[in-house]
């Protein structure tokens, strides 16, 4: 701040000071309830404000030392507002700086835990702080909500200043504040790790997220789950078996422990996989849903995928993790997944003709999505891009042309696959006797996105299986079927005798979960993909052997992708292998749930689950385990195609050519290409219930990432953004952005 705002650097110096040791005044010590600790709030909160110093661009505007924090985030922000604005707000920042004093000690409990351990008597008196808070029976801060109601209405009519607050949970919250004054004020916050200067894009509208319905019905849902699940818990794991994240010692501890599931995952996999998983032992985690997991270890893979699905069942595991009751729209389509056996059945074989249509599609999205402009970087969203691009090219799969282009229609496919992650997120949060109730209603938005498809794909269907009424009475009717999901599907159920699944009706809702699972789950690993080969070194030039060996293969291939084509294309499909090794948006597969009455019983350690136990393998410490994977943590886009090949740059003299072979003798013994699964790559599961659509999802990667090596510049990334650990799983930024320009002279598909 010396460097780039003098001035304010030194006016500032007294107030963090002052703020400081506020933090420690020993009259913190006399906190014994509520009524002591808000009036111990009041008086430090008007100690801290009692000094002030005024900024030298607005006289009128001083800092204390709560308001400073609004400074600090100005200036991290470079925001300039001017002298009209926060003369504005100045009244208000000074209310919320209650709130703030409050929410610091919340924040700060961890902080003085740890301070209270080492001795300091003030760490020891703060850390009851958090005790009073929620032992209180009201809200201590209702009374500055309400001022602050009345102060953001004043300066919203008297500078015609507009406040908006768009809360997604868990996604992002903004706060803008909009004005007509040439210098508009925004803030910008992301949930995650928060750090204290960051509170303040909260604070000027925390009387708004408070009470705003989506916090206070995930709110009191969860309270009414933790009380339904306290009075109602089972046991539903082995006793034997010890735990990983659970202090017993704890008030509370499996509670406390499922609520850590939140943050704490990848350590509390990490320590159970070198503690036991190595070892050969099971162990059980905790989860933020309430339901702890038994995890296996890697030696006893085949065992679990080997128990029959009346025992051990993928299915009913999917079906309870996407909710199922209420999700899709009807309960059979995940009780009964039939679409699962037509792409099993039809989709690896039907591929190679689909290429072509594929390749057209993917071509005609980029074109339109990225541009033709050969002279101007372009800004690109890169995730929302990838998102609309590969919903046309699974639609061209599933439903064919002229439907896979039309923006209505995929746009709610798209946001339906968003609300199913919404929708299981909220009714994790619900005791089951309320599901019924919000079941119904945070799906509300899944039926009308599954309505305003409908309108589209009945007329389709309905002519479709029209079209194959008649060429079953007259072989000589002049019809040929699409190679597409839909005749498929009738086919099959033509062949099998299945009425049920002949009806328009369940024709129209099988795309449902086919688009939930082809859309989201192949945006969140191309993204990936994408961000790790472009925060890749640039020396190593990774991105030009992968431009290289495509347009080798093309111009053998006559410019036209082939099945044969696609299977040489070793180095992309070893660089989307690697990203879904380093960057899978999963920390366990290969999941089931314990079906039979009685449980079942595991010979190799002597253990017994019971009916509804989850068990699974901790595929996040095993894909990064440095006896199987050399230098596991690092991105390397090369290691499963070495072996395939005596180089893997065209400068033989590139760095990157130093560890030509290099790889353990476990790797370089196994079938490593992107749709093989093994016990040491699980991103599409293992055994019988292996994703079926690995083979389209590994044309459609190839055919992408050589479609914009070889017609775009794409400037590289300086690092990589880190994913976002929500619970068990991991997302990619979905708001980075990437620059492309369109490559002069480049190929016309």
């Amino acid at each position: 701040m010396q460097e780039y705002d003098k001035e304010l650097a030194n006016r500032i110096v007294k107030p963090v000071i002052t703020f400081m040791r506020a933090q420690t005044d020993k009259v913190r010590r006399e906190i014994h309830g509520p009524g002591a600790y808000s009036s111990i709030v009041r008086r430090t909160w008007a100690r801290r404000t009692s000094l002030t110093w005024p900024i030298a661009n607005c006289p009128t505007y001083e800092i204390n030392p709560l308001s400073l924090l609004c400074v600090l985030v100005r200036f991290s922000k470079n925001i300039r507002p001017t002298d009209k604005v926060l003369q504005a707000i100045q009244h208000v920042e000074r209310n919320c700086s209650k709130h703030l004093s409050v929410v610091n000690d919340i924040y700060s409990w961890e902080k003085e835990v740890e301070s209270s351990r080492t001795g300091l008597k003030e760490g020891a008196a703060l850390c009851s702080v958090l005790k009073v808070i929620a032992e209180s029976k009201r809200f201590l801060t209702r009374g500055w909500d309400l001022v602050h109601d009345e102060q953001r209405a004043e300066v919203e009519k008297g500078l015609r200043v507009i406040v908006s607050v768009l809360l997604k949970l868990p996604g992002a919250n903004y706060v803008s504040i909009a004005t007509t004054d040439p210098s508009p004020l925004r803030f910008h916050r992301h949930y995650g790790s928060i750090a204290l200067v960051n509170l303040y894009h909260t604070m000027i509208n925390l009387p708004d997220i408070l009470t705003h319905p989506a916090v206070i019905i995930s709110t009191l849902l969860f309270v009414l789950k933790q009380i339904y699940d306290g009075l109602s818990a089972r046991s539903e794991t082995p006793a034997g078996l010890p735990w990983v994240g659970l202090d017993e010692n704890k008030l509370f501890a499996e509670t406390r422990a499922h609520l850590s599931g939140l943050t704490n995952v990848r350590e509390w996999l990490s320590e159970g996989y070198h503690k036991y998983s190595k070892r050969g032992k099971s162990y059980i985690i905790p989860d933020f849903s309430g339901k702890p997991e038994i995890v296996l270890p890697r030696t006893q893979i085949p065992w679990l995928v080997a128990q029959p699905e009346d025992v051990l069942s993928a299915a009913a595991w999917h079906y309870d993790s996407l909710e199922g009751d209420f999700a899709f729209t009807r309960k059979k389509l995940l009780q009964d997944p039939y679409h699962e056996a037509v792409i099993h059945k039809y989709l690896p074989r039907r591929l190679p003709a689909l290429i072509p249509e594929l390749w057209d599609e993917v071509a005609r999205g980029f074109d339109e999505s990225w541009g033709l402009d050969t002279h101007t970087w372009k800004e690109i969203p890169l995730y929302d891009s990838l998102m609309y691009m590969i919903s046309r090219a699974v639609n061209r799969m599933l439903v064919g042309l002229p439907l896979c282009r039309n923006e209505d229609y995929l746009s709610n496919m798209r946001h339906f696959a968003m609300d199913i992650i919404k929708t299981g997120v909220m009714l994790r949060f619900t005791p089951r006797w309320l599901r019924p109730v919000v079941g119904r209603l945070v799906t509300i938005p899944n039926h009308l996105h599954y309505r305003n498809t409908a309108k589209y794909t009945i007329p389709l269907i309905t002519e479709r299986l029209e079209q194959f009424r008649m060429k079953e009475q007259n072989p000589d009717y002049d019809w040929v079927a699409p190679n597409d999901f839909l005749s498929w599907s009738i086919m099959l159920a033509t062949a099998e005798g299945r009425q049920d699944e002949l009806t328009v009706d369940m024709l129209s809702r099988r795309l449902m979960p086919l688009n939930f699972a082809a859309i989201h789950t192949t945006a969140i690993s191309i993204t990936n993909l994408f961000l790790d080969l472009l925060a890749s070194e640039p020396s190593l030039h990774y991105l030009e052997g992968i431009r290289q060996e495509a347009a080798a293969i093309l111009s053998e291939e006559n410019g036209q992708w082939t099945k044969a084509g696609l299977a040489r294309c070793h180095r992309a499909d070893s660089a989307m292998r690697e990203s879904m090794r380093v960057n899978n948006f999963m920390s366990r597969n290969v999941l089931r749930k314990v079906l039979l009455k009685g449980g079942i019983h595991n010979q190799a350690e002597g253990w017994h689950a019971s009916q509804g136990t989850i068990i699974g393998i901790d595929m996040q410490s095993i894909q990064h385990d440095a006896d199987i994977y050399t230098d596991p943590d690092t991105y390397d886009p090369f290691r499963f195609s070495r072996s395939k090949e005596k180089e893997c740059v065209p400068n033989t003299e590139n760095p990157a050519d130093a560890n030509v072979g290099d790889g353990s003798n476990h790797l370089e013994q196994k079938n490593t290409g992107l749709v093989n699964t093994s016990d040491v790559f699980l991103p599409f599961s293992h055994g019988r219930h292996a994703c079926p659509g690995r083979f389209f999802v590994a044309a459609e990667v190839k055919m992408m990432l050589s479609y914009l090596l070889l017609n775009y510049d794409v400037e590289p990334l300086a690092s990589r953004p880190p994913n976002l650990w929500f619970g068990t799983s991991s997302v990619p930024p979905t708001k980075a952005t990437i620059r492309v320009r369109r490559k002069e002279g480049s190929i016309k598909v």
